[in-house]
């Protein structure tokens, strides 16, 4: 009776046949399992289709804040620079650029009656001057509220 690994059914593979003789001179067989070395492909399958390990560090808020802060305020300041330049100045303390969303530029003004003098400079040409100064920004249109417009020099003194 021939008991090798490949004629035996009740052996498999990763298993170990052990041939040794017993009291009567029978051959026993006993089976060792040995673990087998995984294939590689086997690695790289659970590597891919396993759940990748949860991320508790800050890292995911740096594309977030490129998006919501960063990017914006740049622009914002692009826009701020050609805002100086191209305002009158005599209207240029009484307003202040609020934020950039999705093209609308929200300027805060002190009262009604210098919203209506910037609104009527705006459309007399100065806006096309902003847009075109302000690179990199995509300027559709501006929005004007009236609100609290806070010098920093008001508030340094104030603090003193």
């Amino acid at each position: 009776m021939d008991k090798t690994p490949d004629k035996n059914p009740d052996i498999t593979p990763g298993q170990n046949p052990r041939v040794e003789l017993g009291a009567n001179g029978d051959a026993l067989i006993t089976m060792v399992y040995m673990p087998r070395k995984v294939p590689d492909h086997l690695d790289r399958l659970r590597e891919t289709r396993n759940f990748p390990e949860r991320d508790v560090s800050m890292g995911f808020l740096k594309a977030q804040f490129k998006r919501e802060v960063e990017k914006p305020y740049k622009q914002l300041g692009a826009v701020a620079a050609a805002w100086c330049e191209n305002v009158p100045p005599d209207l240029l303390p009484h307003t202040r650029l609020d934020g950039l969303t999705r093209g609308v530029l929200n300027v805060i003004v002190d009262s009604s009656a210098v919203n209506y003098e910037l609104d009527r400079v705006l459309r007399g040409g100065v806006w096309e001057k902003i847009v075109v100064a302000s690179k990199g920004a995509v300027l559709r249109r501006w929005k004007t509220s009236v609100g609290v417009v806070e010098d920093a020099d008001t508030d340094n003194q104030d603090r003193r």
